[in-house]
């Protein structure tokens, strides 16, 4: 055996070919962080700092000032380092950011070998440098190309310099970008004014409030794939349109859970602008947006579906005080209320087409169909609520207009008791845009939120159906008096606060209905409603 096949024997032996580790290197005394990203990328002791290793971690002891350009490319001037390799921040809180005094220089970029997370950790006052005539490089703090990746982060301040024409006032991203339980806010730019996505970019338990664009999406500009889960835009403005998102060409967004308010576009769409490319909003709600023109909340110009989403509280200035549309619009099981515009209050489709009659829920009645709509006409199982519609409703008894938190990761509409859109639907997703869990009564409720019934509520409403099966001789006066006492009784209980009483008072209703049952008084069919119904209280007591 030779010298090296014997070496590889004993160090097979010993448990494998060692591998490369990653480095752990600190920023602090002669180690800077500059310094620090050099040595990582290039796994060379750098100034005082260690070499790196394959993956880095570079832990921050406090915060990072950067005061002159590090490198300049054909994309600006950048702050640090480029990122080529595979590094995380470990911030501890701290922040990197650039002197007010400084010249212009954004303060990450990743080119596409890099691939950068950052924990903890807030970048801000970033600031782009003019690279092309009047056009400053793309992303004030952080310009992407490789891979991204937030946690526990923030970037806020940042600014594309020059004469603000450029993109990604905080990210730009052409790679790959994650942002969880991230927030980025305050930030302007030409386009996009706190996050620009020309890739692929992802936020979860996420805000992006308060960026402003001079021109399109002041919270973001999406041109590819974006998806936001459990996330909140909000407080974002547009000097044009898309306040908190302008979706551009054929690009694709999916909104899950969140919520989209108070965003204001100084031309039309006050959250969302989609020109010609798809959206897709499920149990989400957007509330309390304003559009200068068209498109309080939604101006659609290619495909747009809301799937158990509410928009309620939004303000056009002309027309579509909700959506105006001029695509195609696919609704679900969504309650569209509450909007205000000089005309087509809620839904104005002047040459586009919805697809409805899905069990959606429009209007109030303190607005007309003419009032409410434009070349579309709720019907076959959606809810009109308008005052000349199938089920004229006051605004304040479908829902409550003010966006609150009402549970979960974002702010809702809740919708009230005695609404219509309470267990009107015959299907739906699991949970709601809170996570509660769909259905809590007899069927899935219409919107983003699903009513929890409080259990006196759901005890009166089980006593009104025993009722209806002695009225419909069902059962006799006697069974059905017996169930009915049992249930006052319990009833009693609730209102005195005496929870336990309460819950054992439902269990013995519960035998009572499975004896009749079992004898032969009440089918399955008939008795298992009132057991389901019986146990959805017991668990709103906490049993």
């Amino acid at each position: 055996m030779s010298l090296a096949a014997a070496a590889l024997a004993f160090a097979l032996a010993l448990g494998g070919v060692p591998t490369a580790h990653a480095a752990g290197i600190t920023v602090g005394g002669s180690c800077t962080l500059v310094d620090a990203i050099t040595a990582a990328n290039t796994n060379t002791a750098t100034g005082g700092c260690a070499a790196g290793s394959g993956a880095d971690t570079i832990t921050l002891s406090g915060n990072v000032v950067l005061t002159s350009v590090n490198n300049s490319n054909t994309q600006g001037a950048n702050g640090l380092p480029v990122v080529t390799s595979a590094i995380t921040i470990a911030g501890n809180g701290a922040t990197i950011s650039r002197a007010g005094s400084s010249p212009d220089f954004r303060i990450f970029e990743v080119v596409s070998t890099g691939d950068l997370t950052l924990n903890d950790t807030t970048i801000s006052g970033g600031r782009s440098s003019l690279f092309f005539y009047f056009f400053s490089g793309p992303g004030g703090g952080i310009l992407n190309s490789g891979t991204l990746t937030l946690t526990n982060s923030t970037v806020s301040g940042n600014a594309i310099g020059g004469y603000g024409f450029g993109n990604g006032g905080g990210i730009e991203n052409f790679g790959l970008a994650t942002l969880t339980n991230s927030t980025v806010s305050g930030n302007t730019a030409g386009y996009g004014g706190g996050i620009d996505n020309s890739a692929t970019l992802t936020l979860t338990n996420s805000t992006v409030s308060g960026n402003t664009a001079n021109n399109l999406g002041g919270g973001i500009e999406n041109s590819a794939t974006m998806t936001l889960n459990n996330s909140t835009l909000s407080g974002n403005t547009s000097g044009t349109s898309g306040a908190a998102i302008f979706n551009n060409g054929s690009s694709t967004l999916t909104v899950n859970n969140s919520t989209l308010s108070g965003n204001t576009a100084h031309n039309s769409g006050g959250a969302i602008f989609n020109s010609t490319a798809t959206v897709t909003l499920s149990n989400t709600t957007v509330s309390g947006n304003t559009a200068d023109s068209r498109g309080g909340a939604i101006i659609n110009g290619g495909t747009l579906t809301l799937s158990n989403s509410t928009v309620s509280g939004n303000t056009a200035n002309f027309q579509g005080g909700a959506i105006f549309n001029g695509g195609t619009l696919n609704l679900e099981r969504s309650l569209v209320a509450g909007n205000t515009a000089p005309s087509e209050q809620e839904i104005d489709s002047p040459f586009g087409t919805v697809n409805s009659n899905n069990f959606n829920l429009f209007g109030h009645s303190g607005e007309s169909n003419a009032q409410a709509f434009n070349n579309f006409t709720p019907s076959g199982s959606d809810i009109s609520a308008t005052s000349d519609g199938t089920l004229p409703t006051a605004l304040a008894s479908i829902l409550n207009t003010t966006l609150a938190n009402n549970g979960g990761p974002t702010l809702t509409n809740a919708l009230v008791s005695g609404s219509p859109a309470v267990d009107a639907a015959p299907s739906g997703p699991a949970t709601d845009q809170r996570g509660v869990a769909r259905p809590q009564g007899s069927a899935f409720d219409i919107g983003a939120f699903e009513l929890v019934p409080s259990p006196a509520s759901q005890i009166d409403q089980l006593i009104a159906d025993v009722q209806a099966l002695v009225d419909s001789g069902t059962i006799n006066s006697g069974q059905g008096n017996a169930l009915i006492t049992k249930l006052q009784n319990a009833q009693n209980y609730v209102t005195s606060g005496q929870t336990a009483q309460a819950i054992s008072k439902l269990h013995t209703f519960i035998n009572q209905v499975n004896s009749f049952i079992s004898s032969g008084v009440l089918t399955s069919a008939e008795g298992q409603p009132l057991i389901d119904a019986a146990n959805a209280a017991i668990h709103s007591l906490g049993g």
